[in-house]
């Protein structure tokens, strides 16, 4: 065991010095002999990166994927790759808003929100992020080994539910994600849609066999049960029937029904496609949902298009951009149904504090103690 931990210190501090085939090679040894460790893995792992060995990280990030989902430089590092290959600012600040959610204490979460909100040009900063400002790779005499049992940063317990709901739990997701990482490191542009037609989804189908698409014994606490496979089956294929309806709103709820349940990661990799479907589409309706009954169940309406109106509060504008607070349904001092925080990519000229507007924005999660709603505001009229 000793001489194991002095082999990882010499691969670490290869790895600092920017040796990093000296560290390659001790590290894959050590991975062949200690399973029970998660560090020598992940920093591995973060080196194949650098190196540009994208087709050995995905192994590595499937086996932590289902042995330590809770390990905190494993969570920052699918979310870093998730940035890299992020087609626009806003689902990358979505899956950054999520994990914070879950995970409130973790810094290096928090910092990732932090430069998303601020940063106004996302492709340069897509581009030219690095992978140590957003991955925190520690000495290993510092590290949390799975052994010990603590996570550093915060509970991790939830994580496995936001890489299969944000469809990064396959090892053909992860390999698509990696090639968009390459992409941006080789200066491409990132620019296009993933959205299609009816045709794509025809394309998206479940097992006709109907079997293995729930989990009858689930370790994370989910909203949503199901109990059979035939009840997960009718409600994909109802999403299937209402898109070609053009009835997003509707889909969009029981797409986030399936990804907040006990289905298969399977089930929540395809429910993960047909929600990108509903989110590149520029057209879709705004929903009537109210503050109230999204405050009820905040998940069914994750990515959905809402109309509320309020009294607007905490007005800043920096950088071109604007945020404030949205005190929802104002009746009178002190009486209202909720608080928003709005984000504008925008300075939207005209709002100032104390304005009654309607705001028409983009739910993407509740957060903090008081569950309030995160909103991207896309109009705002009085």
């Amino acid at each position: 065991m000793k001489e194991t931990t002095s082999l990882i210190r010499e691969a670490y501090r290869s790895y600092r010095r920017g040796r990093y085939d000296d560290s390659i090679m001790l590290l894959r040894n050590i991975v062949a002999a200690v399973r029970d460790d998660p560090y020598p893995e992940i920093l591995l792992a973060v080196q194949y990166l650098l190196t540009d060995r994208f087709d050995l990280v995905n192994p590595i990030l499937k086996r932590m994927r289902y042995s330590n989902p809770d390990y905190p430089p494993f969570v920052q590092l699918e979310l870093f790759i998730f940035l890299k290959a992020a087609v626009d600012r806003d689902s990358a600040l979505s899956m950054y808003l999520d994990a914070l959610r879950r995970f409130p204490a973790d810094s290096y979460i928090r910092r990732g929100v932090k430069r998303l909100r601020e940063e106004k040009d996302f492709p340069g900063y897509q581009k030219r992020v690095s992978l140590r400002e957003l991955v925190r790779v520690t000495a290993p005499r510092k590290h949390t080994s799975r052994r010990a049992g603590g996570v550093q940063g915060g509970s991790f317990r939830r994580w496995r539910n936001i890489a299969l709901a944000m469809v990064l739990v396959s090892a053909a997701a992860t390999l698509v994600l990696l090639a968009g990482y390459k992409y941006f490191r080789q200066d491409g542009n990132g620019s296009g849609s993933v959205g299609g037609g009816v045709s794509d989804i025809d394309m998206i189908v479940l097992d006709k066999s109907r079997y293995g698409l729930v989990e009858t014994i689930n370790r994370q606490r989910e909203p949503v049960f199901y109990y059979s496979s035939d009840e997960v089956l009718k409600d994909f294929n109802e999403v299937r029937s209402l898109l070609k309806q053009e009835k997003h709103n509707e889909a969009l709820k029981l797409v986030n029904r399936l990804l907040h349940s006990n289905a298969t990661p399977g089930v929540k990799e395809r429910a993960g496609f047909l929600k990108r479907f509903i989110l590149d589409n520029d057209e879709r309706a705004v929903s009537a949902v109210t503050y109230r009954e999204l405050a009820r169940e905040p998940y069914l309406y994750e990515g959905m298009l809402v109309s509320w109106r309020g009294r607007v509060a905490n007005v800043k504008r920096k950088q071109g951009r604007l945020t404030f607070t949205l005190m929802v349904e104002y009746r009178e001092h002190d009486v209202f149904s909720g608080i928003a925080d709005v984000y504008g990519e925008r300075e939207f000229s005209g709002i100032e504090n104390g304005n009654i507007l309607t705001v028409e924005a983009l739910y993407v999660a509740s957060q903090g103690k008081d569950g309030r709603a995160y909103l991207l505001l896309k109009e705002a009229r009085q």
